[in-house]
């Protein structure tokens, strides 16, 4: 289990760290989890890209976060 942690640490770093090179990236919110939230220009087209690459990504747009994936 600690190497699973291990490498899921590291993976969200490295995912992180590529995020922040894009140019319809908005921002990151901080995580714990085993996963990112981030808010994009265009996350209509962010979610298409992203999903047409076969990666597995959720539309968290509401009020509060009208431009978040997960």
């Amino acid at each position: 289990m600690r190497q699973r942690v291990a490498d899921i640490l590291i993976e969200r770093a490295r995912l992180s760290a590529a995020l922040a090179k894009l140019p319809g990236v908005l921002r990151q919110l901080p995580s714990e989890g085993n996963f990112l939230l981030a808010s994009f220009a265009d996350p209509d087209e962010a979610l298409r890209r992203v999903r047409a690459a076969g990666l597995i990504i959720r539309d968290m747009r509401q009020p509060m976060l009208p431009q978040a994936l997960r």
